[in-house]
């Protein structure tokens, strides 16, 4: 497993060289800046210079900490995955592709009377604008998943559903259906009241190591990471979370909606709230990496026990 970090200094790139301890002076090669007196940097860090850049960020310039946020990722080798689903998730220094049809390739419904939960069902296929042309497998900006076309036939004979993809070439949808059920427990905690109406209770991730943005974010320092999620048993090849992480639309007593009823053209954007993590069943992961597929990081998954 390697540690990627992104890293938001409270100096400047130039400082940063004399600032910097020797054991850490690569990341100042590796930082741009950014706002006034401010600078970023995206690099993998051994273990000894993750410790040495928490105690190093955590002291002060003036009545602030040198650095802001570290913010972990973890990569892990293919050997550290499986045997549950694998939780795709992108480069965070790459964009990820924009789908351009969405409004009028999803079909959307209310799903409750007395919230704001949707039910969305696909029924074109989407355009998407120009993909990395160094990935196999690519997350768009709204958790589609993108296959590029050679290995399609993997995927459908592992039990997957892809679809023609409009805008580029050499790529098909790989369909993620909403049936992995994530487990409420740590990372997940809960936001917003329980619906009275359909019951469901929406969750965030934590992220939290030290420190919060909220509390901390002016003055402080934070280290944040993404903790593996835990997923119930499932036989999928590939899917979403059956309900969208970070959900924070509106709950009510008294009905809001009528189920069923369709959302009028041009507001699917206006009522989509969180987002759905995509997963491959280790099976299909594995297949892929086997047949030379250059695919997204993976991070492990926990299983759900009783």
């Amino acid at each position: 497993m390697r540690t990627r970090a992104l890293v938001q200094f409270r100096l400047p790139r130039a400082a940063l060289g004399s600032a910097l301890p020797e054991s850490l002076r690569s990341l100042a090669a590796a930082a741009q800046d950014g706002s006034p007196g401010r600078s970023q940097a995206i690099v993998d860090l051994a273990p000894g210079q993750l410790q040495a850049l928490v105690r190093w960020g955590r002291e002060g310039v003036g009545e602030r900490t040198r650095v802001r946020i570290i913010r972990l990722t973890h990569i892990y080798e293919p050997d550290e995955l499986g045997p549950g689903p694998v939780e795709l998730f992108s480069n965070p220094s790459l964009e990820p592709p924009e789908v351009l049809n969405r409004e009028s390739a999803v079909e959307a419904r209310w799903s409750c009377a007395h919230c704001d939960r949707l039910e969305l069902r696909q029924i074109a296929p989407l355009e998407v604008t120009s993909a990395e042309s160094d990935a196999d497998a690519q997350i768009t900006s709204s958790c589609d998943t993108l296959l590029t076309e050679r290995f399609a036939g993997t995927a459908r004979r592992l039990g997957a559903e892809t679809l023609p993809v409009l805008g580029v070439k050499g790529l098909v949808q790989l369909v993620t259906p909403a049936r992995i059920r994530i487990a409420p427990v740590f990372p997940l905690f809960p936001v917003v009241d329980r619906c009275p109406g359909c019951g469901r209770q929406s969750h965030d991730r934590s992220d939290e190591v030290e420190g919060n943005l909220f509390s901390d974010g002016e003055t402080g320092f934070v280290v944040a990471q993404e903790w593996p999620l835990t997923v119930e048993p499932t036989a999928e090849a590939v899917g979403q979370a059956t309900e969208p992480l970070g959900w924070r639309g509106r709950v009510s007593d008294e009905p809001l909606h009528r189920p069923g009823e369709r959302l009028e053209p041009g507001q699917l954007a206006s009522w989509t709230s969180g987002r759905r993590p995509v997963f491959l069943g280790f099976p299909l992961w594995r297949a892929l990496l086997a047949e030379g597929a250059r695919l997204p990081f993976g991070r492990p998954t926990k299983e759900s026990v009783g």
